[in-house]
């Protein structure tokens, strides 16, 4: 498995370019549920899923980029100084 760190950028990677990262990120029993890309919820695993995603890159070829989530505020200046 990957370090989790790497997680969110490996994933899209995945999608975007390199769809074998599918057997870093995903155990042998690994499913993925969407609403609306129907076929993926009988994808089990990361054979099928490289599979599948290679598929998808040649007939979507979405670009997909991982998001920062900040929690907290502690960075925040504080109004006034």
């Amino acid at each position: 498995m990957i370090d989790i760190e790497k997680f969110p950028e490996t994933w899209c990677r995945m999608w975007s370019e390199d769809a074998t990262f599918a057997h870093e990120l995903l155990t042998d029993d690994a499913r993925q549920w969407a609403t609306r890309t129907a076929p993926r919820d009988s994808v089990l695993g990361p054979a099928q899923t490289e599979g599948f995603i290679s598929r998808y890159q040649v007939d979507v070829g979405n670009i997909f980029v991982p998001r920062a989530l900040v929690v907290g505020t502690d960075w925040w200046p504080t109004p006034g100084t």
